[in-house]
């Protein structure tokens, strides 16, 4: 990366040596969660571990406290500077909600990207449709190592929590793809009871058994062939 030296006086823990563009963008990652840390930020990774480990160009969706998120663009600032990266973009994409790319270029020349979605409480129709506060009580740690043997350790929600928010996520943008079922499957596996629980009063019941014989067949079919119904709802 350049500007490795400022970086380094920026931040002792700054310089990058010369790696793959995944590779870098997965240390980036554990960095950005460092740096969350370290400012005292409640926050939550939500959404797929596998996706977050692999590092594959995806958006790093946090969850924040509703008071906090106004001090993220600043710290966003600060990390970018700190790192030797670009701040490409900031948009404000909802009213609880930014998204940032970060970028760098990589000593092949080739440019690569970090892609930050922050965000605060889930609202829906002018209104609060879920609080982000209980998800924060209710964290857990985990880590994980990518395939390319860089650390992660992050926050993240009960594997309950996880369900109801990323599901609610999906069914208001009318998509399902496989990849979100397999994990949405891997989640409910989890706590069955806790996510079954979770979905009472977001969804009808029979939406909610619907989705858990989906999760104990494999076959989203019939999932899927609500989602019109469910988003509306």
């Amino acid at each position: 990366m350049k500007d490795a030296h400022a970086a380094t006086r920026a931040d002792p823990c700054a310089a990058l040596p010369p790696l793959h563009a995944a590779t870098i963008r997965t240390v980036l990652i554990g960095r950005w969660f460092t740096w969350l840390d370290r400012a005292r930020i409640a926050w939550v990774a939500v959404g797929d571990d596998q996706a977050l480990a692999a590092a594959a160009g995806s958006d790093v969706d946090v969850l924040v406290a509703p008071h906090q998120l106004g001090t993220i663009h600043r710290l966003v600032r600060r990390f970018a500077q700190a790192h030797g990266l670009r701040l490409v973009q900031d948009i404000q994409h909802e009213a609880v909600a930014r998204f940032f790319v970060l970028a760098w270029e990589g000593d092949d020349g080739r440019p690569g990207f970090l892609y930050l979605d922050i965000a605060g409480d889930y609202w829906r129709r002018a209104r609060r449709f879920l609080a982000v506060a209980p998800l924060l009580r209710r964290r857990v740690h985990a880590s994980t190592v990518s395939a390319a043997g860089c650390h992660l350790s992050y926050w993240r929600p009960s594997p309950a929590d996880n369900v109801l928010y990323y599901l609610l996520k999906k069914l208001d943008k009318g998509t399902l793809p496989a990849s979100a079922c397999l994990m949405l499957t891997r989640e409910w596996r989890c706590d069955p009871d806790g996510a079954r629980a979770a979905l009472v009063g977001y969804l009808p019941a029979a939406a909610v058994d619907l989705i858990a014989i989906a999760v104990l067949t494999g076959d989203w079919d019939a999932v899927q062939s609500e989602l019109p119904r469910l988003r509306a709802h």
